[in-house]
């Protein structure tokens, strides 16, 4: 398969996604972010740290709101790596990715 799955661990990821998406205000100042529903072997993601389940919530600074967002910042920054912030469960990161395609699907998580 292009793109890694663990049944078990996505499952309990995104059950857990409405709580998840009620703390990112409260918790992380992001008023909504981008699941990462898979990710592709290999991709900047995946060499990242990013999962399944996790949620970007900053991208190069800015908060991400849409996927539409996250493709408009891709094609303006020319940085060889940016720095990605990911809210995985309670506890959020900064993560490096370089620059190009992340090799992920991802879903708008609206607002909670």
């Amino acid at each position: 398969l292009p793109f890694r799955q663990r049944p078990k661990e996505t499952a309990a990821r995104l059950r857990a996604l409405p709580y998840i998406r009620a703390k990112l205000p409260e918790v992380f100042g992001a008023a909504s972010g981008i699941v990462v529903s898979g990710i592709k072997t290999g991709s900047n993601a995946a060499r990242a740290g990013i999962e399944i389940g996790d949620i970007l919530v900053r991208y190069a600074g800015t908060p991400l709101t849409t996927v539409a967002r996250l493709n408009a910042l891709k094609e303006t920054i020319s940085d060889e790596a940016v720095a990605v912030v990911t809210v995985r469960g309670e506890s959020a990161k900064t993560v490096t990715v370089g620059k190009g395609s992340l090799g992920v699907v991802l879903e708008e998580s609206g607002r909670p």
